[in-house]
């Protein structure tokens, strides 16, 4: 009977020790972490790698992390390497947490379609040049001061 006992007090202080959790933060239709010109981009044209996962964690050994905490924006840049792309559509977000008794694990998780906007054939040619700089008239300029944007057609 003592084993028996010993065993379920075993059985529960494990339970009560370990937990975990994986949580779905969110999906985005666009994700990037670099500079884009998006409306230059023809996404039809643009060959995309399905698929790619990119992952920033770190271990922790009785309760002390072991490296920086995990970073969303190195998660993503890990997945844009991988994908060999600049951006993500089609993007799933997810947090992780375990632990046993003394070791656990945090992380982000992002998975989707990576995409390089500087491929051949995705740059949409029937879009007019758009210029790094363009005239600005005094009717278009907006001081700091102005509480409102007149908008003029």
């Amino acid at each position: 009977m003592n084993k028996k006992i010993i065993s379920i007090i075993s059985i529960i202080l494990l339970g009560l020790l370990t937990s975990a959790c994986t949580t779905r933060q969110g999906s985005f239709t666009m994700l990037s972490t670099k500079n884009v010109e998006i409306s230059r981009v023809d996404l039809k044209k643009v060959d995309f790698t399905r698929n790619v996962e990119g992952k920033d964690g770190r271990f922790t050994l009785l309760f002390i992390p072991f490296g920086s905490t995990p970073n969303l924006e190195d998660a993503v840049n890990s997945c844009l390497e991988a994908g060999n792309g600049d951006f993500m559509t089609s993007a799933v977000l997810h947090s992780t947490s375990w632990s046993v008794i003394l070791f656990g694990w945090e992380s982000w998780t992002i998975k989707g379609d990576v995409g390089n906007s500087l491929s051949t054939g995705a740059s949409d040619s029937d879009s007019a040049p758009v210029s790094d700089s363009a005239p600005v008239s005094d009717s278009d300029s907006v001081s700091d001061s102005d509480s409102a944007v007149n908008i003029t057609q």
